[in-house]
């Protein structure tokens, strides 16, 4: 969603979901390119109906098989399961890329969420999505944004949900021949697969999640607080710092001070488009700061820039803190489905009960987020998320949970809430990481041994331990250099 400057800144007891109406059908695949794949993958359309049991109002649903390297593959292969909600599953290029070794005996499987990538079953018109900054620096009206966007709406947002998706995938599974799959869930991917694994439990061999989601938990409602702890900590690590704590000494007691300072007035700004290079100007506030520092806390490389970002922007030059958040969400704005966003988020997220004004109060730099969301969710049609939905997964299937100590949206704690009930898995925890961890260094190849087992018997310890000893990115005292 970008119609706010905070939304640019993600042992099975029950029955299966209802099947499809329609008989099982065969995918036809043809040769296709990805984003960023370096080879060919194999692509076709899956129809489905849009609600279940209703064939009246079909769907073409976006299916992409990255063929095994194998002359004769493994059965089962793998899912990736993207994360947003709203992101693609056809853009995880990257993310197979870097599970070549996993792709040398199976086939990895994207299939794109109904409302994302090329499955563009919902839409409206967004006059934010061309440039991040318009928003950032009031140049759009959010009003007359969300106005234009009901009044050119094309889908139904009700037929939008993460179960309408776990149908899409278990329809792709049995069109494509398989009996049994493994899944990756990145983010709001893993609440994907853990309830995957709950209404389909006979389907799954293995799971791998990073970042992980439980469906119990709120977003943004729950995860404001987690991008304030992230904030709090990254300005205690500078003040742990020499060089950081000489160089800007305020930290996070300073920010708050000038986001003060912006609510009774908010600042007047000119600056050089950092694209385009074209003038720009207009004001910014609490809000327009929070939604610029918000993607940076992503990645430890970013966040060591964010003490010396806040320094310049009170001495009044913001050119640099918005020109990163320009790049960051511009990336988002081009992978992110703002529509299925709010659908998924409006009938799940904000069915739970959570105190709106108290998020608002305990996180002053973030917590606006619960009530700018919560006033979308209102008037943007949306589907309601069946109660079980926001039960724990309670499962015995090998289960690999992973997590960034720096996560600023998943940290360790969600992943060790959803472990309470999974009783074959383990979790491991990067400490000096951020958010989505699967690609760095040797994890994809103990991803691999992982899936090829599908348990934890010969995961490599020396890989474990490369992992957890990786160290902190100094933070940066000038604008040219970084320093511990």
């Amino acid at each position: 969603m970008r119609f706010s400057v905070f939304v640019l800144s993600a042992l099975a007891l029950l029955s299966g979901l209802p099947a499809h109406a329609t008989p099982p059908q065969k995918l036809t695949l043809a040769e296709c390119w990805l984003p960023k794949l370096d080879s060919a993958a194999r692509c076709g359309k899956l129809m489905v109906p849009e609600s279940p049991g209703n064939n009246d109002k079909m769907l073409a649903i976006h299916v992409a098989v990255l063929p095994a390297a194998a002359r004769t593959p493994k059965s089962d292969p793998l899912f990736l399961l993207a994360g947003g909600p709203g992101e693609a599953a056809s853009n995880l290029a990257p993310v197979a890329q870097a599970l070549a070794g996993i792709r040398k005996e199976r086939d990895i499987v994207l299939v794109d969420q109904r409302g994302t990538g090329r499955s563009p079953t919902l839409h409206c018109e967004d006059p934010g999505a061309k440039d991040p900054l318009a928003a950032l620096l009031g140049q759009i009206d959010a009003e007359a944004a969300i106005q234009r966007c009901l009044a050119s709406l094309k889908g139904n947002p009700a037929a939008h949900t993460t179960l309408d998706y776990l149908r899409d995938v278990d329809a792709a599974r049995s069109a494509l021949g398989y009996l049994r799959i493994n899944l990756w869930g990145g983010s709001y991917g893993s609440r994907v697969a853990l309830e995957y694994m709950k209404r389909y439990p006979q389907q799954v061999r293995s799971v791998i999640l990073d970042g992980v989601a439980p469906s119990s938990v709120a977003v943004p409602l729950d995860l404001v607080a987690h991008n304030e702890a992230s904030l709090k900590a990254v300005f205690a690590d500078c003040q742990k710092q020499t060089a950081c704590r000489q160089a800007q000494p305020e930290g996070y007691a300073g920010l708050l001070r000038w986001l003060d300072q912006l609510d009774q007035q908010p600042l007047a700004v000119r600056f050089s488009h950092p694209a385009t290079g074209k003038p720009l100007a207009g004001k910014i506030h609490r809000a327009s700061v929070a939604a610029a520092l918000q993607p940076l806390l992503y990645l430890p490389e970013t966040t060591a820039l964010i003490p010396r970002l806040i320094e310049q922007a009170k001495a009044g030059d913001v050119a640099p803190l918005f020109a990163m958040a320009f790049e960051a969400q511009s990336k988002i704005g081009e992978q992110i489905g703002s529509e299925m966003r709010l659908a998924v988020l409006c009938a799940e997220d904000f069915q739970q009960q959570r105190d709106h004004a108290a998020i608002r109060a305990a996180n002053p730099v973030f917590g606006g987020m619960a009530s700018e969301f919560a006033s979308t969710c209102q008037r943007f049609p949306h589907g309601k998320a069946p109660p079980d939905q926001f039960r724990p997964t309670i499962s015995s299937i090998p289960t690999l949970l992973l997590s960034g100590g720096m996560d600023p949206v998943t940290p360790p704690a969600m992943a060790e809430m959803a472990r309470k009930t999974l009783s074959n898995s383990r979790h491991i925890v990067l400490p000096n990481y951020g958010h989505i961890v699967s690609p760095y260094r040797c994890m994809p190849k103990l991803l691999a041994t992982f899936i090829d087992e599908a348990g934890f018997g010969k995961l490599s310890e020396d890989c474990v331990r490369d992992l957890t000893r990786a160290p902190r990115p100094p933070a940066y005292i000038s604008t040219l250099e970084a320093r511990p």
